[in-house]
């Protein structure tokens, strides 16, 4: 075998070996305004400082009261360009998609509800939503509504009322 012929094979099987070892991809959160784009991966969001426990009570998405690993939402938008924008609008993987008021996001600062990012740990995943085969991950948005007297609950289910 030439050398050349050798050399290709030690580069295959390095590459063989590299593909074997790569890190699984991780899911992304990305958060867009106007031009600036945002990307944080599980892991990145699971490391920060701001990292919290939040609870949840039982809900419409899940029968039991959990205990999530969650970010404030308020953090991950605070290096964005947010004065044009009245608006968040949220797109799901399952294809859900919701415009929620930038207002009631931003009243988190000010005593409101507060908005947070949940993120699934692949290491300790959530439990599947019922009649589903997958949980509310990767990311969940979810809403500490603290005693904000806009909230109202009716039938167990959390709304917000003008």
């Amino acid at each position: 075998m030439s050398m050349l012929a050798k050399l290709c094979t030690v580069l295959w099987l390095c590459l063989c070996v590299a593909s074997v070892r790569a890190e699984p991809v991780q899911p992304t959160l990305t958060i867009t305004a106007g031009t600036v784009t945002n990307h944080f991966t599980a892991a990145e969001l699971l490391s920060r400082t701001d990292l919290a426990s939040v609870q949840i009570p039982p809900h419409v998405d899940y029968e039991v009261s959990l205990t999530l690993q969650a970010v404030p939402l308020l953090d991950l938008l605070a290096a964005l360009p947010l004065e044009r924008f009245d608006r968040l609008e949220a797109s799901a993987t399952d294809g859900f998609v919701a415009q929620i008021p930038l207002s009631l996001i931003l009243a988190g600062e000010s005593g409101g509800s507060v908005a947070w990012i949940a993120v699934e740990n692949p290491d300790h995943p959530w439990p599947k939503l019922p009649g589903k085969d997958a949980s509310a991950g990767p990311f969940y948005l979810i809403w500490n509504i603290r005693n904000d007297p806009k909230w109202r609950t009716s039938n167990g289910r959390i709304c917000w009322k003008d």
